[in-house]
């Protein structure tokens, strides 16, 4: 290594398997349960969809795909922490990287 080599940080890194990742799956998997319970409409969901019949599949398809965003934060999550597999918003960061991730 030469004298001038600076290591490159891993703050990033860190905060997107210690924090972003968790705390965007837990707030996917709240959501989805809110809109499937129909709460979003407060006191007035069943003369909600009683006037918009279609609007529950509507929700019901909404709060399955927030679920399946948690599960994918999650499961990104763990190829992050266990691998470091980068991803195309990350793939600068992980490029410059790349001497750290050795598989």
């Amino acid at each position: 290594m030469s004298e001038n080599y600076k290591p490159l940080g891993m703050k990033w890194h860190n905060f997107l398997i210690y924090f972003a990742l968790w705390t965007g799956g837990i707030g996917s998997f709240v959501s989805a349960a809110y809109i499937f319970c129909g709460m979003h409409y407060g006191n007035v969901k069943d003369r909600v969809y009683a006037a918009f019949p279609s609007l529950q599949f509507v929700d019901v398809a909404y709060a399955a795909a927030l679920a399946a965003l948690g599960v994918y934060c999650i499961y990104v999550r763990y190829q992050l922490a266990g691998s470091g597999v980068g991803f195309i918003i990350n793939r600068t960061y992980y490029n410059n990287r790349k001497e750290l991730f050795v598989n």
